[in-house]
């Protein structure tokens, strides 16, 4: 999840996978973004049209040294 103050806040979401996968091995494979009627939307495989707003949710696939990064990243754990 994005949360306040996320530095990812209004970044592209090439731009975010850019930015992770010359940190770690994470690919970024989803963002769910919430609708006007406050449900949830999966968009796979997003491009750099589809802007990163707080409380969005980042699905990557990762392995455990990923993992470790994007919790710290984040501020937040698998499954959050």
């Amino acid at each position: 999840m994005i949360k306040k103050g996320n530095p990812f806040i209004g970044s592209n979401c090439d731009e975010i996978t850019n930015k992770i996968k010359n940190e770690t091995r994470a690919l970024l494979v989803g963002i769910s973004k919430k609708t006007p009627s406050g449900a949830y939307e999966l968009i796979k495989l997003p491009d750099k049209s589809v802007i990163a707003e707080e409380n969005d949710y980042l699905l990557f696939i990762v392995n455990s040294e990923s993992e470790k990064y994007l919790q710290k990243l984040f501020s937040t754990w698998q499954g959050i």
